[in-house]
């Protein structure tokens, strides 16, 4: 995981979708899912899908549509990491 994807994504969701998060509450093990403080249902996850998508320069495939990616910030930087360095071979 790059801390450069995990504090863009801290970016994405706290000032760029309409979700209740603060950037400094946001950490790597934050869950997004059925986190106390906020969670994101699936019209922010659709919407976070598309910012991550233009932010970072890639499509999400078919079969990755799935909730297994936002388990976690962790879980999701890690996906967009893992993404980044297989669209770049």
């Amino acid at each position: 995981m790059s801390q450069t994807v995990l504090d863009g994504l801290k970016d994405l969701i706290a000032n760029h979708l309409d979700v209740n998060a603060n950037l400094a509450d946001l950490h790597e093990d934050t869950n997004l899912l059925d986190g106390d403080s906020f969670h994101l249902d699936s019209i922010a996850i659709m919407g976070l899908i598309a910012l991550i998508e233009e932010r970072f320069n890639f499509q999400f495939g078919e079969d990755e549509l799935n909730l297994e990616p936002f388990q976690s910030l962790k879980t999701l930087a890690d996906f967009v990491s893992s993404k980044i360095a297989s669209d770049s071979h």
